[in-house]
C-alpha cells in the first residue's frame, strides 16, 4: 500500500530474484486496501513509506479484521532502531529498507514460511477428522493399488496393493522402506521422483519401475505419484491403476491383435505399417534411425539347449529391447530371430549410445533357462533415415546390411551404415543449398524456435535454447540437419551465426528476465572479428549482455582449445555468459571443466540413454555434476525424454533439464 509504480516494481523484482513468485496488487490508501481484501487473499502486505505510527495502526487494525494472520511489513528508505520499534508497537511484523535487498528478501522468506505454515495448520486442524474418514474409505474401496510413504517409509497400503505384491497383511509392509519393494535398477529414478513429489515439483507422469513381489518375482508396473497427507503429515501417494472397465479391455484386445504374442512387440505386418507411416512425416527435431537387431550364432545356441530354451532366450532379448525404448519409438519382430526399432533421438551419438547400452545389457546378462545357463551377444546394424530420401524397405535393407558387417566382423558389435550420398552428389546438392541459404539470409526466411530449459530446483529463471529452422517458398519448415551441413562445408556459418545473434539480441528486449542460449559454430569460435561485432550489435540493439549465453560443443572446444578459452574469457568480460554443451561427448571433459571459463555446462544427451538403469552412466553424470558444482558452474541435462530420466536426474542433483519431455520447441521469431 502507498507504493509508487517504481517502488512496486522494485518490490516485485527483489522477491522474484530469490525465487518468490510474486503477484502484486496495489492500494493507494486504507479504503482501497479494504476493497482489495474483499476479493484477494494476500500472503504479505507491504506498507510503503507510512507517514507515522498512526498510519501503520490503521492498516494493522484493518488487517486484523479482514486479513487475519497476514503479516504487515513496513518498507522505508531509511531504517533505524527507533523506527523498527515504532513499527512493531503499531502492529507491524517488521520494518525493512527498500535499499537493502538481502534483508528485505530474508524477512519476506521468513514471513512467507510463517503465514503458509499457519494456514496449512489451520486447514489441517479444521478438516483432520473428515479427511481421515475419507482417506480410510478411499484406501479400502479403491480399485487402484495404493500406498502412502513418508520419508521413504510405507505408512499405509490398501488391499489391492497387498494383492499386487503378494502380501496377506498390511503390517507386513507398514514401517518398511518403500525401496524394498522395487529392484535396484528402479531405485534411483524412484528416489528422485519421491523427492520431487515431496517438494511439490513432480508432474503427473507415470513412472516405469520393476516391482519385487513377496515370492521374489519381478513385475513391471507404472506408478503415479502425488503429494498427499496421512495423519495430518505430508506424504507421497503411490498408485497403480488396476481398472477393468469395458473400454480398457477393448483397448487391450485391439493392442494384442497388433502384437507378436511371443515377444509383445509389433508383428511384422504391423511394424512395417507403423514404420512407413512414421517416416512419411519429418521429425520435429533431431534424427531417426532404424536399428536391426539379431543375436549372434543363435543356431548354435538352439542346437545346444533345444528349441524351448532357445525360444526363452529370444523372448528375454526382446524384453531387453522393449525395456530400452522410449514412448515415441516403434519396435517389432521382423520374423525368426530378427528385431527392429525405429529410434527418434537428438543426435547420431544418441542412437549409437542406445545401441551400445542394449548390446552391453545382453552381453553381460546370464540367461538361465531350465537346466541351462547361457551367455550370448547381439549385433546391431543402424541406418540413419533421411526424410524424403529413403523408403521403409530401403531403410530396412541398409540396416540389415550394416548388421551383416557387424556380424561378419565377429559379432557383439554395432555398425552404422555409410551415407548413400557420394562426394559428387554432395557437391551438386551443395550448389543448390548455397543459393538457398544466401537467399534465406537476405530475405530473413529463417525461423527461430525456443526449447525451454526447466529448473529442477523450482526457480523462476526463464531460459531458452535457441534453435533455427529454414522456411521454404511453400512455408514448409526445414530442419537444421539439412541446411547446416552445407553451410558448414561452404563457409556460410559465420553469416548464419551472426543472423541468429542479431535476431536474438532484438528478441531479448521483449523478454527482459530471460536468458537465451545461442550456439556458435567452429568458424565463429576462431573468428577474431566476432567480439567487436558483438559489442556493436549489443550497443545498437540495446540488448542486455547478461541475457545472452553463447554455447560451444565440447568437441569444437577441444579442437580449438586456445580460441575457446580466449572466447569464453572475453565473452564473460563483456557481461555475456559462456556454456559448453554435449559435455561427455569429447575426450577430456574433466579438463574442459577445469580450464574453460563457463557459467553453464550441458551434459550430453547420449548419457541420458538408459541412465535410469545404468550405474555407469549415473556415476559419470554424478561426477560431472559434483565437479561443476565445486567450480560454481550450473548443470543442464540435455535431451530428457521421459519421466524416469527426469526422476533419476533429480536424484543425481542436476540443476536444469531440457528436452521434449520438458517442452517441445515453440516458434519465437518467424520470417
Amino acid at each position: 500500500m502507498g507504493a509508487s509504480d517504481e517502488q512496486a516494481e522494485s518490490v516485485n523484482s527483489t522477491l522474484r530474484n530469490v525465487g518468490i513468485a510474486s503477484h502484486i496488487s496495489r492500494a493507494a490508501d486504507v479504503a482501497e486496501l479494504g476493497d482489495l481484501l474483499e476479493i484477494r487473499e494476500p500472503e504479505l502486505i507491504y506498507l510503503v513509506e507510512p507517514a507515522d505510527a498512526a498510519a501503520i495502526r490503521k492498516v494493522t487494525k484493518l488487517c486484523a479484521k479482514k486479513a487475519i494472520g497476514v503479516p504487515v511489513i513496513v518498507a522505508q528508505k531509511k531504517v533505524t532502531e527507533e523506527r523498527i520499534e515504532e513499527a512493531l508497537e503499531a502492529g507491524a511484523r517488521d520494518l525493512v529498507s527498500l535499499a537493502k535487498s538481502s534483508r528485505f528478501q530474508s524477512v519476506a522468506r521468513r514471513e512467507l514460511r510463517s503465514v503458509r505454515f499457519e494456514r496449512a495448520m489451520g486447514a489441517a486442524l479444521r478438516t483432520a477428522d473428515e479427511y481421515k474418514e475419507q482417506l480410510v474409505s478411499l484406501v479400502e474401496a479403491s480399485a487402484d493399488a495404493l500406498a502412502y510413504a513418508q520419508e521413504g517409509i510405507v505408512v499405509n497400503v490398501n488391499p489391492a496393493w497387498l494383492e499386487l505384491f503378494g502380501y496377506s497383511e498390511a503390517h507386513m509392509l507398514i514401517g518398511q522402506p518403500l525401496m524394498d519393494l522395487f529392484s535396484e535398477d528402479s531405485q534411483v529414478s524412484l528416489k528422485g521422483a519421491l523427492r520431487a513429489c515431496s517438494e511439490d515439483r513432480w508432474e503427473a507422469r507415470p513412472l516405469k519401475v520393476n516391482g519385487i513381489c513377496a515370492d521374489g518375482a519381478i513385475v513391471k508396473i507404472s506408478l503415479n505419484l502425488a503429494g498427499a497427507e496421512f495423519d495430518g503429515d505430508p506424504c507421497v501417494r503411490i498408485s497403480l491403476e488396476n481398472r477393468k472397465d469395458d473400454q480398457a479391455m477393448q483397448n487391450k484386445l485391439e493392442q494384442a491383435l497388433r502384437l507378436d504374442p511371443f515377444t509383445s512387440m509389433y508383428h511384422r505386418g504391423e511394424f512395417l505399417r507403423a514404420l512407413g507411416a512414421s517416416i512419411k512425416e519429418p521429425p520435429k527435431g533431431g534424427i531417426r534411425a532404424l536399428a536391426y537387431i539379431k543375436p549372434d550364432s543363435f543356431s548354435e545356441i538352439a542346437d545346444a539347449v533345444g528349441p524351448l530354451a532357445s525360444d526363452e532366450i529370444l523372448r528375454q532379448i526382446a524384453a531387453f529391447t522393449r525395456a530400452a525404448v522410449q514412448p515415441k519409438d516403434i519396435y517389432g519382430r521382423l520374423g525368426g530371430t530378427m528385431f527392429a526399432v525405429l529410434l527418434s533421438r537428438g543426435t547420431e551419438g544418441d542412437v549409437e549410445a542406445w545401441a551400445e547400452n542394449l548390446k552391453t545389457a545382453v552381453a553381460t546378462h546370464v540367461f538361465e533357462v531350465g537346466e541351462h545357463t547361457i551367455s550370448t551377444t547381439i549385433s546391431v546394424g543402424m541406418a540413419l533415415h533421411e526424410h524424403d530420401k529413403a523408403s521403409a524397405s530401403s531403410l530396412i535393407i541398409a540396416s540389415q546390411g550394416a548388421w551383416k558387417d557387424a556380424n561378419d566382423a565377429g559379432g557383439n558389435r554395432l555398425h552404422l551404415a555409410a551415407p548413400r550420398d557420394s562426394t559428387l552428389k554432395i557437391k551438386i546438392d551443395d550448389r543448390i543449398w548455397i543459393d538457398r541459404i544466401r537467399q534465406a539470409l537476405v530475405n530473413d526466411s529463417f525461423r527461430l524456435v525456443n526449447l525451454p530449459i526447466a529448473s529442477l530446483e523450482g526457480g523462476q529463471q526463464k531460459m531458452f535454447d535457441v534453435l533455427v529452422r529454414m522456411v521454404d517458398d511453400n512455408g514448409k519448415e526445414i530442419l537444421p540437419g539439412e541446411f547446416l551441413p552445407p553451410a558448414i562445408r561452404n563457409g556460410l556459418m559465420q553469416h548464419v551465426d551472426r543472423w541468429i545473434i542479431a535476431q536474438v539480441s532484438m528478441l531479448s528486449l521483449q523478454y527482459e528476465d530471460a536468458k537465451f542460449f545461442v550456439r556458435l559454430s567452429e568458424t565463429s569460435v576462431g573468428d577474431d572479428s566476432l567480439l567487436p561485432w558483438l559489442g556493436q550489435q549489443l550497443e545498437k540493439s540495446g540488448a542486455k549482455a547478461e541475457q545472452l549465453v553463447f554455447q560451444v560443443t565440447e568437441k569444437i572446444a577441444e579442437r580449438n582449445i586456445s580460441h575457446a578459452k580466449k572466447l569464453a574469457r572475453e565473452i564473460s568480460d563483456m557481461g555475456c555468459q559462456f556454456a559448453i554443451e554435449h559435455l561427455g561427448s569429447g575426450h577430456q571433459p574433466a579438463q574442459m571443466l577445469e580450464h574453460v571459463r563457463m557459467r553453464y555446462v550441458k551434459i550430453d544427451g547420449s548419457l541420458m540413454q538408459g541412465i535410469t538403469t545404468s550405474s555407469t552412466a549415473q556415476a559419470t553424470v554424478k561426477t560431472f555434476i559434483e565437479s561443476a558444482r565445486t567450480k560454481g558452474i550450473t548443470t543442464i541435462a540435455e535431451r530428457v525424454e521421459d519421466a524416469n530420466t527426469m526422476a533419476t536426474l533429480w536424484q543425481l542433483g542436476v540443476d536444469f533439464v531440457q528436452g521434449y519431455y520438458v517442452s517441445e520447441p515453440e516458434v519465437i521469431l518467424e520470417d
